[in-house]
């Protein structure tokens, strides 16, 4: 009874099924190489915008440093120390979300380390 009915089916389009498998994991490799490549231009972005603020925080603390005077030692003080603060800012919350972000991948596998 059973070979005249589904499996007879799955034997005669077998091919069909192999091939529509084949299509979809194809589609999923393909998204995942989009997803690597997405992330590898966030972190390329991210970090050119890191150094060229690195870069506009130095320049004003020189410019300010080499004017001379109290007041522009102080200036460039603040700036200096700011943009430290800033860049180690920004480093701990890209690490947050990086680790959340894991945390819930991990969750939605259910893998366990």
């Amino acid at each position: 009874m059973l070979n005249e009915g589904p499996a007879n089916h799955i034997r005669d389009a077998a091919y069909k099924y192999v091939r529509r498998l084949d299509k979809d994991l194809a589609m999923i490799e393909r998204l995942k190489k989009i997803q690597a490549d997405m992330l590898n231009l966030l972190g390329v972005a991210i970090t050119a915008a890191l150094i060229s603020v690195g870069n506009f925080i130095a320049r004003m603390g020189y410019d300010f440093y080499s004017k001379g005077g109290s007041q522009s030692d102080m200036f460039a003080i603040i700036i200096v120390v700011s943009a430290v603060f800033g860049f180690f800012l920004c480093i701990s919350l890209l690490m947050w979300c990086w680790r959340r972000r894991h945390a819930k991948l991990k969750a939605a596998t259910g893998k366990r380390e």
